[in-house]
């Protein structure tokens, strides 16, 4: 059921958005703001909500955590917290931020399967004031990982081998597509997108 409402939403809400984009364009060359049209233009190709498809955005963010690409992770994530998490109340803010926590691991742990040690090790010194080692969240502290990119082979240590597994990984992915697609479904839409709802329930009507 909630993987079928969440197809109708995005196939619904991504057409809407065509619809709108294409308006919007048609305006702005309308009243000769050609300036503008190419601006936008270059929004829609650089979309970091990928058209509000919970799939490719969470795709997008794994992507960049398998190739090891830091930066890219925290401006996409940096991006959603401010257009979407931040609007969220405590428990589902603390929701989709113990999944950011969930996916850093998930770095350092691509970080050592692929041989970087280093990269793991440079992640640590750069964070370690953000991170909690406190030890007062359970599974969720950093206590211990400091450590990691020192094992041996932490992918059969008793405390670790569960995170080296590509069932915990793929566990990841659902629980954050099902996490955002919940975001995306309670995000209030804009007017100019409700008015293209409007007028496209009307036209169907009539």
């Amino acid at each position: 059921l909630t993987l079928t409402l969440t197809l109708t939403f995005t196939l619904r809400t991504t057409m809407e958005l065509q619809n709108t984009n294409d308006m919007v364009l048609e305006y702005l060359l309308f009243r000769g703001y050609t300036k503008s049209f190419r601006a936008l233009l270059r929004e829609q190709h650089d979309d970091k909500t990928l058209a509000f498809h919970s799939s490719k955005v969470v795709d997008q963010l794994f992507a960049h955590i398998f190739a090891l690409d830091l930066k890219s992770f925290q401006e996409l994530w940096l991006f959603l917290n401010a257009r979407f998490f931040a609007h969220l109340d405590r428990e589902h803010a603390l929701a989709m931020e113990r999944c950011r926590q969930r996916l850093l691991r998930l770095y350092v742990v691509t970080c050592v399967k692929k041989g970087r040690r280093e990269e793991a090790t440079a992640f640590f010194a750069r964070h370690a004031a953000e991170l909690d080692t406190s030890g007062r969240s359970g599974a969720d502290s950093w206590r211990t990982w400091f450590a990691v990119p020192f094992l041996a082979d932490p992918a059969h240590d008793a405390e670790f081998q569960v995170f080296f597994h590509d069932d915990w990984a793929n566990a990841l992915r659902e629980a954050l597509y099902n996490a955002f697609s919940m975001v995306l479904r309670s995000t209030r839409l804009p007017k100019l997108l409700l008015l293209e709802r409007w007028h496209a329930e009307v036209g169907g009507d009539a």
